[in-house]
């Protein structure tokens, strides 16, 4: 996750345009504490389980 803010950081300063780059690292950020725990849930048995 720090290659995307740092890319955004960056970039500019070397004159890249980074605009349609700034609407997907904000919609990654946002979406990112809703996703993180669904490998967990969906992978791993005991945790499942324990869901249900």
């Amino acid at each position: 996750m720090y290659f995307p803010v740092g890319a955004y950081l960056i970039l500019p300063l070397f004159g890249v345009n980074i605009a349609p780059f700034s609407k997907l690292v904000t919609f990654v950020y946002a979406a990112y504490p809703a996703v993180d725990p669904l490998p967990l849930m969906f992978i791993i048995d005991n945790y499942r389980y324990a869901m249900a």
